[in-house]
């Protein structure tokens, strides 16, 4: 069989989501873009290399890796696999004023309230573009499901957001490309003289959350708290909320 074969035979014997199928198709058309339609261990364990010499990251690699190597395995092909060593992920995160800096550094409502709403809601950035309207009750509190892992997730909308969010369903709807909106967040990003993606808003906001409300910003996240932990709250926050025993003696 070939890859997309492949693919296909994989999603119709696995219960999965819609959101990790369409990963795993993605992973795919990667690889059939870039190698042709043959996929096998020896050389998924080759192309892993090239694009590690080509400057690809190590989180890249990887999420191709799994997606790969899944297909692989379920069709009976258990040849060693180029192994993919992540360097610790970078946890800086925004405070609420840097936030503030975005907000005000935005031309329009519809980038100001997106970024407030990102702020409060925690949302990634296809849950929150895909909001309905019947999500948000009149006292602005949100409660939907994440696309991504189904679970239900909930927040509130500052009453400033609710009178001058757009008016349309999905409430922050466009017909532009992924790459259009990174480049204008990337501009107000530069005009606030700050650094990141619009998935740094979301890791911020867990912070925040975890700040307050100790262990509870995988709630807001609508992840695990291993997923939090490693994917999106500082060392140097869960240092502060290190466990330890009754202490034995005093000085």
């Amino acid at each position: 069989m070939n890859a997309i074969e492949k693919l296909e035979d994989y999603l119709v014997y696995r219960d999965l989501k819609p959101a990790t199928c369409e990963y795993y198709r993605r992973v795919v058309q990667v690889w059939v873009r870039s190698n042709g339609d043959q996929l096998d261990s020896r050389k998924l364990s080759e192309w892993l290399g090239q694009l590690r010499a080509s400057g690809k990251s190590d989180h890249y690699r990887r999420s191709l890796k799994n997606g790969l190597q899944a297909i692989l395995r379920f069709g009976g092909d258990e040849g060693r696999i180029r192994p993919v060593k992540c360097a610790p992920l970078d946890h800086r995160f925004w405070s609420a004023d840097d936030v503030r800096k975005l907000i005000a550094s935005a031309n329009d409502d519809w980038w100001k309230t997106l970024i407030a709403a990102g702020w409060c809601l925690g949302f990634s950035q296809c849950d929150l573009l895909s909001l309905r309207r019947h999500n948000i009750q009149p006292n602005g509190v949100v409660v939907t499901r994440r696309q991504k892992t189904g679970k239900l997730v909930t927040g509130q909308l500052e009453q400033w957001i609710l009178d001058r969010m757009p008016e349309t369903d999905p409430v922050w709807q466009y017909d532009r490309s992924p790459e259009w909106f990174r480049k204008q967040f990337r501009r107000i990003c530069y005009r606030a003289r700050l650094q990141g993606t619009f998935k740094q808003l979301r890791r911020s906001a867990a912070a925040s959350v975890e700040a307050r409300y100790r262990e509870q910003s995988h709630r807001f996240l609508g992840n695990t708290r291993a997923v939090c932990e490693q994917h999106y709250l500082p060392q140097s926050l869960l240092a502060e909320h290190a466990l330890r025993p009754e202490i034995l003696r005093e000085g």
